[in-house]
């Protein structure tokens, strides 16, 4: 996860300071997040179904089947950033290809046994296993037109069915079933070199693993881990670089669950884990929801008719960009390397808010806003594990990285009046309560729709302050989050949600 960048500067004077004005935009919170799940659905063994693959809106609304290709059990899929979609089936990868998800005629590239595909975040190239034995066992780097670039062999693969890269994709993790252990693939070495990385054949009952994701919001490798049937009464969290690994049990899943059959997982930027559940031993299948930190469901898991045995599931990531900035002279302050809006001595500073959503033309939006603490702020994962933010609607799984302020009290429902009335709303911080010469601020559009493009504006001013009316010099911490809902849908599937706030300092002053 990105942290906001610096705001630019130039110098002017203001108010007996030397200060700075903000230019637009000032910060910028590029993202990719989370909309759509897919669901790799192997069908049931017993009726000779080899499965397909379902799509799902984020609150776990059925919304179609893509069309069948190729043949074989489908093991796993895979999402690139363009929306292009991999699947593993049987010997072969096949590629959907982005917008229409309209399959390839031939396979990108062809193997023994075909496990897994995991996307570079940087280069793009798909990284394959292959292989159901220590015999046959490889992982292939291949272009996204089917270019085989290197192949991977060690005496440690064995069976690596499930694979992940860590954050900066260095590092290549594959769950390596038959070996009882995470594996760590150097993808940076020439040739890439493999090393053990976690040895999991002491926790539990010969610990399976065959499902693997790294968690998001951490710069470092740490990544969860799912046992295949009968090893699936907890998922593991494996932290720690190579050689210096740590592996704590999570949760105990097994005490709030009939899921017993797992086989695939994703983590997504708001801590919830997505587990795929085939049907075996009278289990019942579906995509199972849990926070991450305490095991709690958010929701029920998605079940019905439509679900055979689900293998894997992966989420279409569409950029998502929150920028802050001034479209007036609001005078900046910089202290201690924070830069910040000016919002004593009589100045009153608009702040505009905006949102980019290219995949969310004419749709609803909504901009949050609330007090945080520095730390917060400067954390690139502020509110986990101490809580999930706010909710946006009754069933949505994903929050607002937000918390209700305690400073002020009102900024709560400040946030649930923003959703279902929009227009303008009081600034939570009314300043005319203790000093009657000021002025109270405002929210515009807090509410508002996307044009053709997908963008949005909302306008922030900020109280009037006269100097006399505090004693002291103080600064205040205001995040902003936004969410853009899917105009199909409504309020009833949020297309995406900030997964973390762009903060601004704002210092009165008192001089």
């Amino acid at each position: 996860m990105t942290m906001p960048t610096m705001p630019h500067f130039r110098l002017t004077a203001a108010a007996g300071l030397v200060a700075l004005a903000l230019l637009t935009p000032a910060l910028s919170g590029q993202m990719l997040l989370e909309s759509d799940l897919f669901v790799a659905d192997r069908g049931l063994m017993s009726n000779g179904s080899d499965g397909e693959i379902r799509r799902y809106n984020n609150d776990g609304a059925f919304v179609g089947v893509l069309p069948n290709t190729g043949s074989g059990a489908i093991r796993s899929l895979a999402i690139a950033d363009d929306g292009t979609i991999y699947v593993a089936r049987g010997n072969q990868v096949l590629r959907y290809v982005s917008p229409a998800l309209t399959p390839d005629t031939a396979p990108v590239v062809t193997g023994t046994a075909a496990q897994c595909v995991a996307i570079h975040p940087t280069t793009g190239n798909l990284w394959c296993s292959f292989g159901q034995t220590s015999s046959n066992a490889q992982i292939l780097e291949v272009s996204p037109t089917g270019t085989i670039l290197q192949t991977v062999t060690s005496a440690l693969l064995d069976q690596p069915r499930d694979l992940t890269f860590g954050p900066d994709g260095s590092t290549l993790f594959v769950a390596n079933v038959a070996g009882f252990n995470i594996l760590a693939v150097d993808t940076a070495a020439t040739p890439p070199t493999v090393v053990e990385h976690a040895d999991l054949i002491t926790f539990g009952m010969n610990f399976t693993p065959i499902a693997i994701t790294q968690d998001p919001s951490s710069a470092d490798p740490d990544l969860y881990v799912v046992g295949d049937y009968l090893t699936t009464s907890a998922v593991l969290r494996v932290e720690g670089v190579t050689g210096s690994t740590m592996v704590t049990t999570a949760i105990n899943y097994a005490s709030t669950t009939d899921m017993t059959a797992a086989a695939g997982v994703w983590l997504d930027s708001w801590g919830n884990l997505h587990i795929a559940c085939r049907e075996k031993n009278m289990a019942t299948p579906g995509v199972y929801v849990y926070r991450v930190d305490s095991g709690v469901r958010p929701v029920l898991p998605y079940l019905g008719a439509e679900h055979l045995s689900p293998i894997d599931v992966a989420f279409l990531r569409r950029p998502f960009d929150v920028q802050i900035g001034s479209d007036q002279a609001g005078d900046v302050f910089e202290a201690n390397g924070v830069a910040g809006v000016v919002i004593g001595d009589g100045l009153q500073p608009t702040i505009r808010i905006g949102i980019d959503a290219p995949d969310y033309p004419n749709s609803p939006y909504v901009v949050l806003f609330s007090l945080l603490t520095q730390g917060q702020c400067a954390n690139g994962d502020p509110v986990r594990p101490q809580g999930g933010g706010l909710l946006i609607t009754p069933n949505e799984k994903r929050l607002t990285p937000l918390e209700a302020d305690t400073l002020y009290g009102t900024a709560q429902q400040m946030l649930f009046a923003a959703i279902t009335q929009g227009g303008i709303i009081p600034f939570p911080l009314d300043p005319t309560l203790n000093c009657p010469q000021s002025a109270p601020g405002s929210s515009l559009f807090l509410f508002g729709v996307t044009d053709a493009a997908g963008h949005g504006d909302a306008f922030l001013s900020f109280p009037t302050f006269p100097a006399a009316c505090f004693p002291l010099d103080f600064t205040v911490n205001l995040g902003f989050s936004a969410a853009v809902l899917d105009s199909v849908t409504g309020p009833l599937g949020i297309g995406l949600v900030s997964a973390a706030p762009e903060c601004l300092r704002l210092y009165l002053f008192n001089n």
